[in-house]
């Protein structure tokens, strides 16, 4: 973590690639050797200017590459709906091994793993002002908004989601804690159509 907070982590990271550590100490990160380097470049950007990012959301966000190709893989290209079950289960797979060899903490492993899964909320812009307050006051939530900025700086998601979300949570800010407004944000709204309930069909009887 000393590495990842010194603002020079990117180049800490490639020495690691050039003598081999790479393999060694993060074999499951190796997959994405050209984004993670971009990522850290962004958090040491951030750091050199006095910004604060938590051990969770820089642990989480080496594994964005990986956790951004699960998500493609498992929405049909990011358009279909995704499984929140069988995602969950994918994702601890591929967090748990490198989490237990770095150490991390059961409540540093909580955030990680529950800011990435409230990403998968923020691919789109957010239809229900009940939908941005549940998930904002969620203890990841800094997590996951973190998480989205850094995503969004290496191309892996939208500017524009990132700007429709921006623009709900202030309308949050700004209405009352026990009203969810109707959000003035572009939405993709999915509608459903109902049943038509047919009449109970009469026979009368002959007598």
């Amino acid at each position: 973590m000393e590495v990842f907070r010194s603002g020079h982590a990117a180049g800490i990271w490639a020495k690691w690639r050039e003598f081999g550590l790479m393999s060694e100490a993060f074999p499951e990160l190796i997959e994405s050797p050209d984004l993670v380097p971009r990522i850290l470049e962004r958090i040491d950007r951030r750091i050199a200017g006095g910004g604060r990012l938590g051990d969770a959301t820089i642990l989480a966000s080496l594994f964005l590459p990986r956790f951004s190709r699960l998500l493609e893989e498992m929405t049909g290209g990011g358009q279909g709906r995704l499984n929140n079950v069988e995602f969950m289960d994918r994702l601890k797979v591929i967090l748990e091994p490198a989490s237990t060899r770095m150490l991390v903490s059961n409540h540093t492993m909580h955030l990680m793993f529950h800011g990435l899964f409230i990403l998968t909320k923020m691919r789109r812009a957010p239809e229900r002002g009940r939908q941005v307050i549940k998930l904002s006051r969620h203890e990841s939530f800094s997590v996951a908004w973190d998480l989205l900025g850094l995503g969004v700086s290496v191309g892996l998601f939208s500017e524009a989601g990132r700007k429709a979300w921006e623009a709900a949570l202030d309308q949050v800010r700004r209405s009352p804690d026990s009203e969810a407004p109707t959000l003035e944000v572009d939405t993709v709204r999915r509608t459903r159509r109902r049943k038509r309930r047919r009449k109970p069909r009469v026979v009368e009887k002959s007598e």
